[in-house]
């Protein structure tokens, strides 16, 4: 059996290499929602039927990846003042605490999320439209106070300090899910999808209120934390304190325990007998969660325990960040005493998404439609956003949609789709908007942001509407 020993520092090191270096993930795009010509955007709403029956092939079908960070590699590294031309990190002494701390948002947050279509289908039959496939998707979300950075440069004679709110939360899981919409009046469609659950690993961290004292004398620190950690086979090593010093997972294929079951409700309604071309609609998906077993469980107690502080780290030449990157790792282990609880069962909601839509197609010019969506998302990923898109469709295989959106964490994003449907193949591309400035390296040095979905699908049957 393939054996994999994840140490507590091991996984510090994991989590803040990602949010230095600020890679990430995400689900379908919004842009995709007021595309008739899309066959995914039932995934937003399950009432939007596709035009037509449609067979996707796996991973081709339909990937989406997406890129969030308020926060990027400038706020971290700088260039050395005693050794021009390298790098040193912001835990430097040359770097002034007042000014790096201004550089940085209250939440320093980053995001990484990845929806992969594994196979999908769909047709016209019993009264309406049906969807089926298999999804996998992961969600990644960090989530560091601003407090945090502050304490990891304090000086001796910086006093008291509270952190409050520090999330690390990792989810990977498959579903099977299987839809139908159908009018109910003639101004009015309904959709719904039946999801099936399988949870493959879930792994939350959580600072929810840390004191530390700081003098002359000595660090002293109390902290409130929580670790869970759920995956098909997972042994934990503790020292003789019962305090937690590596989680061991192991790979199996007996299957997967950790189930459950999610919901998407949706509607939309033509008003064009009120206001000629106008049309809303309403959508609520992932109301759901995953009963996870088994769930190793790691607690602090309620002790302060005597801590040398972060180290100073100096310039970087050739394998220094990793280095530091480890030194950090195990001055947060000196600092945070994880004792291994009860393993527990934990429902664990997956983050339901709110989306909104009016879309106004013009009488005149009926290949021109605007419209404005309003997404919120809850859980652990909370996430809102308006988005306001113009959609040209000039013929009857071909639509594009050009869009910008306002976003509670990641600023203005502008967004597109390129869609192409003509009979027997649809190939297309969107983004909800990509914004980044990038080092040589490809590594983004500012806040940033990245969204992108692509596939290819075969539409079968004549079109629906």
């Amino acid at each position: 059996m393939n054996m994999k020993k994840i140490s507590i520092k091991t996984g510090l090191l994991f989590v803040l290499t990602l949010f230095l270096a600020a890679p990430s993930m995400a689900q379908s795009v919004n842009s995709s929602y007021f595309m008739d010509g899309s066959f995914d955007r039932h995934k937003l709403n399950p009432a939007l039927s596709p035009e037509r029956g449609y067979i996707s092939l796996p991973v081709i079908g339909g990937t989406a990846f997406t890129f969030n960070g308020s926060v990027g590699l400038s706020n971290f590294l700088y260039e050395s003042k005693s050794s021009p031309g390298m790098l040193t990190t912001f835990m430097s002494s040359e770097i002034d605490k007042k000014s790096f701390l201004n550089s940085l948002p209250d939440d320093s947050k980053f995001e990484i999320a990845m929806d992969i279509d594994i196979l999908s289908l769909g047709f016209q039959a019993f009264g309406g439209y049906n969807t089926l496939g298999v999804t996998m998707k992961n969600r990644n979300v960090i989530s560091i106070p601003k407090q945090m950075f502050g304490f990891m440069k304090a000086g001796l004679s910086d006093g008291n300090y509270l952190i409050e709110d520090m999330n690390v939360n990792s989810v990977t899981y498959g579903e099977v899910y299987i839809g139908h919409s159908r009018k109910i009046i003639d101004n009015l469609t309904v959709g719904v999808k039946l999801k099936f659950l399988t949870g493959v690993a879930y792994a939350d961290a959580n600072i929810t209120r840390m004191k530390a004292n700081i003098s002359e004398q000595s660090w002293v620190v109390n902290a409130n934390a929580e670790l869970r950690v759920a995956a098909p086979a997972v042994v934990v090593t503790t020292n003789e304190e019962g305090a937690i010093e590596g989680i061991e997972e192991e790979i199996v294929f007996e299957g997967l325990p950790s189930n459950g079951f999610a919901l998407d409700l949706g509607a939309h309604y033509d008003m064009s007998g009120i206001v000629e071309g106008l049309s809303v609609s309403a959508s609520v998906t992932d109301i759901g969660s995953i009963n996870w077993q088994e769930m190793v469980v790691g607690k602090t107690k309620n002790e302060d325990i005597v801590f040398d502080g972060f180290d100073e780290y100096g310039v970087m030449g050739d394998n220094a960040a990793e280095d530091e990157i480890e030194q950090i790792g195990e001055d947060f282990q000196e600092m945070l005493k994880l004792y291994q609880m009860p393993n527990e069962t934990k429902r664990v909601n997956i983050g339901a998404t709110f989306r909104l839509g009016v879309e106004y197609t013009i009488p005149f010019v009926k290949w021109i439609s605007v419209g404005e969506l309003i997404t919120c998302r809850t859980g652990v990923h909370k996430y809102s956003e308006s988005r306001t898109s113009v959609v040209l469709s000039p013929v009857k295989w071909f639509d594009l949609s050009g869009n910008v959106a306002f976003t509670s964490h990641y600023g203005t994003m502008l967004g597109f789709m390129v869609n192409l449907h003509p009979a027997g193949l649809n190939l297309f591309i969107a983004s909800d908007g990509i914004k980044a400035t990038m080092n040589p390296q490809m590594i983004p040095v500012d806040e940033f942001g990245a969204n992108l979905m692509f596939g290819v699908k075969f539409p079968v049957g004549k079109r629906l509407n």
